[in-house]
């Protein structure tokens, strides 16, 4: 096994572990189940001389379980409905979406 492929075994193998239930909504579609890590850095924005504190949380979740997430699109945990503010694949694979959300 090459060293991405096995980074990308590695990286599914841990949400698969970590992750916990949740579910992803398209716009306009029908939640889908999903396994979400998930992790709630706030986030200081700067506006001149104010800073604000905003409440963000993000998602690690596999994109084979969702592979069209956009912004806009729903995620729901622990009862909580987010709404996707921005999608990324960090990886070189692109295997895992990273998932910035704000409460909606």
């Amino acid at each position: 096994m090459t060293a991405p492929l096995a980074r990308g075994a590695a990286l599914a193998g841990w949400i698969a572990r970590r992750g916990r239930p949740g579910s992803w909504t398209a716009a306009g579609g029908t939640a889908q189940p999903v396994r979400l890590v998930p992790s709630r850095p706030d986030t200081v924005v700067g506006f001149g001389e104010t800073q604000v504190l905003s409440a963000t949380a993000r998602f690690k979740m596999l994109v084979a379980d969702a592979p069209s997430v956009a912004k806009g699109d729903g995620l729901t945990f622990e009862g909580t409905l987010y709404v996707v503010q921005s999608a990324r694949t960090d990886d070189p694979e692109r295997l895992v979406w990273t998932l910035d959300c704000a409460p909606a």
